[in-house]
């Protein structure tokens, strides 16, 4: 059966015939619409064009990081200054820079000594001014043993530089704290160093030279006299044991947290 159509168009008129089922493209003499698609070479230049943007914008994204890093660094070291000046007001001396490399954390009854009694460096001696009191303390562990695995192997993210890496440990067998050949312990690592390591020069003195400073000791004024600064370090060898990176936050008058500003070496 066929239908006769009639479409008038301005002054003209024409009839076609319509079968059932046919659409109105075809009704109307025209060919149906194909879809398109991307060909090949469309879609090799869209991924090139991505590419480029890409190339353009990650050097821009990593500048920002970094100045962010860098930001983030500084308030550590605020932090840790800001540290020093509570622990002065406290005990109304700064810090000291403990006895010798190898000198755990002191504990008298289970009590952290302070002062010159204190034989790790100023690190392990600054914490309850940075919220780590209870990792000073030991974390409630039995014994001094214990609570010196406790604060030699716990990390800090404020002493360690975003920029430089993430906070990170080393384990191995300590001098003192180790209770066997195979007995291990871990080491929070340190990115900062305070001045004064071998010479009367920074506010930090370690055990053994003289009484802990004060404020009043500064005779060239706090404002001129550097107190902590990020250690030099042969990045290369992050993670790998090294005589200026592996004791940690805690050691005492060492090259992990004691510098010389006027030591080129």
């Amino acid at each position: 059966m066929s239908v006769r159509l009639q479409k008038s168009a301005g002054s003209q008129t024409f009839d076609e015939l319509a079968m059932p089922g046919d659409d109105r493209s075809t009704m109307l003499g025209r060919p149906p619409a194909r879809r398109k698609a991307f060909t090949l070479i469309e879609l090799l230049v869209v991924i090139a064009i991505v590419a480029v943007l890409v190339a353009l914008l990650l050097p821009a994204v990593q500048k920002v990081r970094e100045a962010a890093h860098r930001l983030q660094c500084a308030n550590h070291l605020k932090q840790i200054g800001l540290a020093f000046h509570l622990h002065h007001d406290g005990l109304g001396y700064f810090p000291t820079a403990g006895t010798h490399w190898n000198t755990p954390p002191t504990y008298v009854n289970g009590t952290p000594a302070v002062g010159a009694a204190q034989g790790a460096g100023w690190g392990f001696q600054v914490l309850p001014y940075l919220e780590a009191e209870n990792v000073w303390r030991g974390n409630g562990a039995a014994t001094d043993n214990e609570r010196q695995r406790v604060a030699v192997g716990a990390l800090n993210s404020v002493f360690f530089c975003p920029t430089r890496r993430a906070p990170m440990t080393l384990t191995f067998r300590d001098y003192y704290i180790s209770q066997g050949p195979d007995d291990l312990v871990t080491h929070a690592l340190c990115d900062y160093a305070s001045n004064n390591l071998t010479e009367d020069s920074g506010v930090i003195r370690a055990n053994g030279l003289g009484p802990p400073l004060r404020i009043a000791d500064v005779t060239d004024g706090c404002s001129t006299t550097l107190m902590v600064g990020e250690k030099r370090m042969n990045l290369y060898y992050l993670g790998q044991l090294r005589l200026d990176d592996n004791e940690g936050y805690t050691c005492g008058n060492d090259w992990d947290t004691m510098r010389n500003a006027n030591d080129a070496r």
